[in-house]
């Protein structure tokens, strides 16, 4: 005859979902104006507004398991419509401030919701590019190199593109010629719709700024225009 399973307690594991977390958040020193140098005019300019490195503790509730080993989505209890990604520390982590093993705020997703919004943008409408500059670089024996990076646009009437070269590349994918902002760490040799989306919710990191369009993918807002009076 079939007997139902003895009933078991629930026990949490520390870093399950509902649980209590405790993080350290670090904001390093920094300038207000950090310092300038204008290599044309030759002239330097100091920075202004020093502030010291300031570390504390913030207290939440995880969330869920985040998009990466050892990181966790965590509510914070001081702002709780703002959730943020915790991260364990591991052995290439580890500084004098952040021993291994210590749970720190990561600001690998902090714009979360901006990114969510710009990348339902593009997936709505779709991506191109365009030959943003021409420029050359000396090679070796006194020859040049040409470049031509690209920028990425999803508004087929964007005013940025205007004017520029289109570069649809082959087998429908824009090529990026010769390009730094190759996506590699996306995992193609071309961008894509989900290689972009990718970038823009945080799932991969670039070592440099994406060559996405500020205005129609990045949707930043346009400077304010001052009121001209007679």
């Amino acid at each position: 005859m079939w007997k139902p399973p003895l009933r078991r307690e629930y026990a949490p594991k520390p870093m399950d979902p509902g649980q209590v977390i405790v993080w350290t958040v670090r904001i390093p020193a920094r300038w207000t104006v950090p310092p300038r140098y204008d290599s044309e005019a030759g002239t330097f300019t100091e920075g202004i507004g020093w502030t010291e490195a300031l570390e504390y503790e913030r207290i939440g509730t995880v969330w869920s398991a985040a998009t990466s080993a050892s990181s966790w989505w965590a509510v914070p209890d001081d702002d709780e419509g703002n959730p943020v990604v915790v991260r364990r520390a591991g052995k290439r982590e580890a500084t004098g401030w952040r021993p291994e093993g210590t749970l720190y705020e990561s600001g690998e997703c902090a714009g979360w919701r901006d990114g969510i919004r710009r990348a339902e943008n593009v997936r709505r409408r779709g991506i191109y590019a365009v030959v943003h500059e021409t420029y050359t670089v000396p090679r070796t024996y006194g020859s040049r190199e040409a470049h031509e990076p690209l920028m990425w646009h999803c508004d087929p009437d964007c005013r940025e593109a205007e004017g520029r070269e289109r570069d649809d590349g082959k087998d429908g994918h824009a090529g990026y010629r010769i390009n730094r902002h190759a996506p590699s760490a996306a995992g193609g040799g071309a961008w894509t719709v989900n290689t972009v989306t990718d970038v823009l919710v945080g799932r991969v990191h670039l070592t440099s700024p994406a060559p996405f369009c500020p205005r129609c993918v990045m949707l930043e807002p346009e400077p304010a225009r001052e009121l001209v009076t007679a």
